[in-house]
């Protein structure tokens, strides 16, 4: 391997407290121990296609576990080496109205909203987007949600976008891919 890398990956490891190095060992030992299953073609990828590692999120907006996963994937990619891993990140709304694998629904939900605007921003710009939709994860609003898609999308664009059987097909791929 790369000595740099390596170098970095140690400090990396053994900057973390012995309860999260136990869980990232637990989880090394379930990847290892695990049958492959072949990669889906990412949707948004960060990073590039050709990275190590590629790891594949599922994420709610509304969900306080994936924005702190976010922040530690934006650490992540800070701290290693360019090239190191890349992220396709996809939509899990822990809504049913919206995901045929979660029975609650709620009404008018901003998470089913969320989950289309962030499918409906292209490339990497998404994961920025979704950084932001974390951020304002109390409070949240259908609003919020277009104001602060403004910055990449216009309205009506994003709009017919959301309606679109395309990104309604997105959702339920999404969906299916995370039951395995």
């Amino acid at each position: 391997g790369d000595p740099q890398r390596d170098a970095l990956l140690v400090e990396f490891v053994q900057s973390l407290s012995a309860p999260l190095r136990q869980t990232l060992a637990d989880s090394l030992h379930i990847a290892a121990s695990s049958p492959a299953s072949p990669l889906p073609e990412p949707r948004h990828l960060l990073g590039s296609a050709g990275a190590p590692v590629r790891i594949t999120e599922w994420s709610d907006v509304l969900c306080g576990h994936c924005a702190a996963l976010h922040d530690t994937l934006a650490e992540l990619r800070r701290k290693l080496p360019e090239g190191s891993f890349s992220v396709d990140a996809r939509q899990f709304p822990l809504d049913g109205s919206c995901n045929p694998l979660v029975e609650r629904r709620e009404p008018d939900s901003v998470r089913c909203l969320a989950a289309r605007a962030t499918l409906c921003v292209p490339g990497e710009k998404a994961w920025e987007f979704s950084g932001e939709l974390f951020a304002r994860q109390e409070g949240l609003t259908a609003e919020k949600v277009y104001d602060l898609a403004r910055g990449y999308r216009p309205r009506p664009e994003l709009e017919a976008c959301m309606a679109s059987d395309a990104t309604r097909r997105a959702l339920e791929e999404d969906a299916q891919l995370a039951r395995g």
